[in-house]
């Protein structure tokens, strides 16, 4: 990689800016070293965990040491490589100036220790991540549990990264003490336990097909999103669409855009890089598109090319009056994600003529709190205020999207709340607060849609709600 434009000091000012803008939050030259210790290394899951918790971490601390045996990776779309080589250009990819090494994970070197990937697990003064399908775990000091099943469902394992993400930061920078704990959740009904068994965790037994997406965004959010897709044992389209370049601000939160991204005078698109990460899945097509969601309407109405009607659209951005735009334009059942700076992620579901659509969920005053999408821009539609952002929120935003699409696809039955509330400072001591929120009453737009005057593209879509 070539040299980047800026020098170290200059580097990190900017890319943690976003950070620093939370109250409490001051990352800056600390001589603290994590160390990562990996077991169970050809597992699928255990690879899925690694990966992510370290491209999360290497995004936000400087001084990492890595212990593991090398293996194959058997990731989706990572194949021919081996798993030391895909964890050393991940970090440095994310960033050039790490301090980043491959050793023997001690005290003796290293401030605090997590044990990654379940097995006997060894020590008091350690931290533990495990996962499994639909489960995350996560402890400090104690470990009564293991799981030691391996699956190529991956979403327990990234919220699991996430989460130990989110408590060692806490500690990192002094906002939290280490305390013993262990805590697992499962993303099927956000259920929580000391115990694993106490959760469900249900199989899913066919192949998973998303069908036709559009994303509207390419942030923070999105972007982890179509990362996440790209090491999913999954299917779809993917049409990807945004205006926006890449920033350096943007390669805090983001495990797609990269230093080498923000090189020199370059203004790469986010759509591009997206695109970029997704190619290599056999499964998956992405079709980025340059331009606001507007454009991409008029576009698919001038019938240049056959666009079809999504199955599910992904709300990302929260500019240029998209909610009302979407609306406007009859959507399929929608999902969106955001975060905000106070560490809680929120989730947002639409089904047309039953659930709150974008544009009133949103706008309700019922909904309290100030809502951010992950790049930092007020949720307040056209208004460019810069707030802050933290490195692990945007993608469990993305995690609850996917788990969110498993179970419109495989457990219609099972769905929980179209809105949610998810927590992430003092994580195990905060509750999930799920609700669901009946069709606005006030809303200008989706108070006069009904199934008589709606697109008949929605009764075709792969979720269609009767």
């Amino acid at each position: 990689m070539e040299e980047l434009n800026m020098n170290k000091e200059e580097w990190y000012h900017k890319r943690n800016d976003r950070s620093n803008r939370i109250e409490g939050v001051l990352l800056g030259p600390s001589a603290k070293r994590i160390g990562i210790k990996i077991g169970n290394e050809s597992k699928y899951s255990v690879q899925v965990l690694s990966l992510v918790l370290l491209n999360i971490m290497s995004r936000w601390c400087r001084r990492i040491t890595v212990e593991l045996i090398d293996v194959d990776c058997v990731l989706k779309s990572r194949g021919g490589i081996r798993l030391k080589e895909l964890l050393t250009e991940t970090m440095k990819g994310a960033d050039p100036y790490g301090d980043f090494l491959f050793d023997k994970v001690e005290h003796e070197s290293c401030d605090i220790i997590i044990d990654v990937g379940g097995g006997d697990f060894d020590g008091h003064d350690k931290f533990w991540v495990d996962s499994n399908e639909w489960i995350a775990g996560i402890g400090y000091g104690v470990k009564s549990n293991s799981i030691t099943k391996d699956s190529t469902q991956l979403h327990g394992a990234a919220y699991a990264a996430a989460m130990i993400n989110s408590i060692v930061f806490e500690v990192y920078l002094g906002l939290a003490k280490k305390e013993s704990f262990q805590y697992w959740m499962t993303l099927f009904d956000f259920d929580s336990s000391r115990n694993p068994s106490d959760l469900k965790n249900p199989v899913i037994l066919n192949s998973m097909n998303f069908g036709n997406i559009w994303q509207v965004g390419a942030g923070a959010v999105g972007s982890n999103f179509d990362y996440l897709l790209s090491v999913a044992e999954c299917s779809c389209n993917v049409h990807i669409i945004d205006y926006d370049c890449v920033e350096v601000s943007n390669t805090s939160s983001s495990l797609v855009f990269n230093a080498e991204d923000v090189l020199g005078n370059q203004k790469l698109k986010k759509v591009d890089l997206c695109e970029r990460v997704l190619e290599n899945h056999e499964g998956i097509r992405g079709i980025a598109f340059d331009g606001d969601y507007n454009d991409f309407i008029k576009f698919r109405e001038s019938k240049e090319t056959e666009i079809e009607y999504p199955d599910v659209l992904l709300c990302f951005a929260n500019e240029r009056n998209i909610w009302s735009t979407i609306q406007n334009n009859e959507p399929p059942i929608t999902l969106a994600a955001t975060t905000s700076n106070n560490w809680t992620v929120n989730f947002f579901r639409h089904m047309p003529f039953i659930e709150r659509c974008i544009a009133c969920s949103f706008k309700s005053k019922k909904i309290e709190g100030k809502l951010i999408c992950s790049s930092g821009l007020n949720i307040d539609e056209g208004v460019e205020e810069k707030l802050g952002s933290l490195p692990f929120l945007s993608f469990a935003a993305a995690v609850l999207i996917y788990v969110e699409l498993i179970k419109l696809s495989h457990f219609r039955d099972s769905l929980g709340g179209n809105f949610g509330q998810f927590p992430f400072r003092n994580l195990i001591k905060s509750n999930i607060i799920p609700m669901q929120l009946d069709k606005g009453d006030g809303c200008n737009i989706c108070r006069d849609q009904t199934r008589e005057n709606y697109t008949d593209e929605y009764s075709l879509s792969k979720y269609y709600v009767k």
